[in-house]
């Protein structure tokens, strides 16, 4: 999973990074992608789990009555205050933040966070845990061969992670029904990354 140190040193110049002429080779899909998933699904509590600088917080923030974001990096969530869109923000590690937080949500929503991840299975029995019944999760991860392990870590230091894997573990938490769409998360240097769009609810 990814390190507090590693991502402080980056709020001053993350969200400027895509303007540059290497960040410009990027395009990002996935949040908009992850969003026409989460339309559906209005709630008054919503957890931004993941949320770095803020980045989906003025596009979540229709969905919601309360808006709390949980992040690692200190640095970044001072960018994300600054966008004044979040109720709450926290400073965490997102399992242990899962794993002890009395609070509860409708939606949780997780762009571009599960990759620094490789086991998934105490991130997605913190998720359960948060929700509320009824609760609708959608979150997104890069996806490995069919045939590959259940995860792997790529040359550029993320996580990909095999369908078959995310849904054992989304069934064992007990989440029904489950939804995953393989789409392109992004462009990197013109070549497609291919990743899976997971939506799931928790049983009422």
């Amino acid at each position: 999973m990814k390190t507090a140190s590693l991502f402080d040193s980056w709020p001053e110049t993350y969200d400027q990074w895509f303007e540059t002429p290497i960040g410009k080779l990027i395009k990002t899909y996935e949040t908009e992608l992850i969003l026409e998933m989460l339309a559906p699904s209005q709630g008054d509590h919503i957890l931004d789990a993941g949320c770095g600088t803020g980045l989906c917080g003025p596009l979540l923030q229709g969905f919601a009555r309360r808006l709390v974001g949980v992040d690692l990096s200190e640095g970044m969530l001072a960018l994300a205050r600054d966008r004044g869109i979040y109720d709450e923000l926290i400073a965490a590690e997102l399992t242990r933040y899962l794993e002890t937080t009395e609070d509860r949500f409708d939606v949780v929503m997780c762009a571009d966070t599960l990759v620094y991840f490789g086991d998934l299975h105490a991130v997605i029995d913190g998720f359960q845990r948060v929700l509320e019944a009824d609760g609708v999760l959608v979150f997104s991860v890069e996806q490995t061969g069919p045939l590959e392990q259940d995860f792997r870590l790529l040359p550029h230091g993320r996580y990909a992670h095999n369908a078959d894997y995310v849904g054992k573990l989304l069934g064992d938490a007990g989440f029904d029904p489950v939804d995953m769409r393989p789409g392109v998360l992004r462009l990197e240097v013109g070549q497609p990354v291919n990743g899976l769009l997971v939506t799931a609810r928790k049983p009422a």
